[in-house]
């Protein structure tokens, strides 16, 4: 009897520990798992024009976009988006380079970059390229003849008529040089029977317009068309007469509304938006 219970008990002895062992594989088969799904998946460098990213860089990019995730656990759009991030950085610095906007030591193209510099380097340089975008300043002199009035004086085609060669004349004096875009302002503002047709007249009168890009309207009371033909005047040009657009409501179509006059105080930069031009730079490099 008591032979056969030592017998037994080897045996199970043997399958604890052939257990324990099979446990302690699959358990580290499983942490080792883990450890290797941490890793990055990336083969090699990856470039981009002269702009070279290993492994590590490209993982501390995706760690910026996707805090909680490594390269080999992105979805493929995810992985464009990294991907896309790094040749705008490339684009950015190579352009700043090429154009001299900023000293940029060949080195920093290199791959395992030091990221605090190479991130300052970008966002300056990103910078630089922003104050090259489209700006425009404008001033403008307006005469209103429809302002939605119930019951107006004279019949709207008579008031168009009436206020066109106001400002015809006003125009004429504007480019001759013989008054400034305010003193035509004020001359609008002493004229009383404006006020047949606008009741704000005075305030109407004249305005200057602040900074804007390509991208926004120079005066969303003008069409499309107009406001592409403001953009297309050179500084200190004033723009021929322009028919503005008087907006009942937003369910409403606009009707004509007002005579204006446009003078170019100030523009710059050649870039339309910093978004087109990157668009652009990024199909090239995706295509060369």
């Amino acid at each position: 009897m008591y032979p056969l219970m030592g017998r037994n008990f080897r045996i199970a002895a043997i399958i604890g520990g052939v257990v324990l062992i099979v446990s302690i594989s699959l358990l580290f088969l499983l942490v080792a798992g883990k450890e290797s799904s941490r890793k990055s998946t990336i083969s090699g460098n990856q470039q981009y024009g002269r702009n070279i990213f290993s492994p590590s860089d490209i993982e501390y990019s995706v760690q910026n976009q996707y805090p909680q995730k490594t390269y080999s656990t992105l979805t493929n759009d995810e992985k464009k988006d990294v991907q896309k991030f790094l040749i705008e950085q490339t684009v950015v610095l190579e352009e700043a380079k090429n154009k001299n906007l900023m000293p940029i030591d060949e080195r920093i193209f290199a791959p395992n970059k030091n990221q605090q510099e190479y991130n300052k380097a970008y966002e300056r340089a990103k910078e630089l390229i922003l104050n090259d975008v489209q700006q425009m300043t404008v001033e403008g002199v307006f005469i209103w003849f429809n302002v939605g009035n119930p019951e107006p004086p004279v019949p709207l085609s008579q008031a168009k008529e009436i206020t066109r060669q106001k400002m015809e004349a006003i125009r004429a004096d504007i480019v001759a040089g013989r008054i400034t875009m305010e003193e035509a302002g004020e001359r609008i503002r002493k004229d009383e029977s404006l006020s047949q047709f606008d009741s704000i007249y005075k305030s109407n009168a004249y305005a200057k317009y602040p900074s804007r890009d390509a991208t926004t309207s120079i005066d969303s009371n003008l069409s499309e068309a107009d406001n592409v033909r403001l953009w297309q005047l050179s500084p200190s040009e004033f723009s021929p007469l322009m028919l503005g657009l008087y907006r009942p409501s937003i369910d409403e179509d606009p009707e004509e509304g007002f005579w204006g006059i446009y003078h170019v105080l100030d523009k710059s930069g050649t870039i339309t938006s910093y978004d087109d031009w990157l668009n652009e730079k990024i199909q090239e490099y995706e295509t060369n």
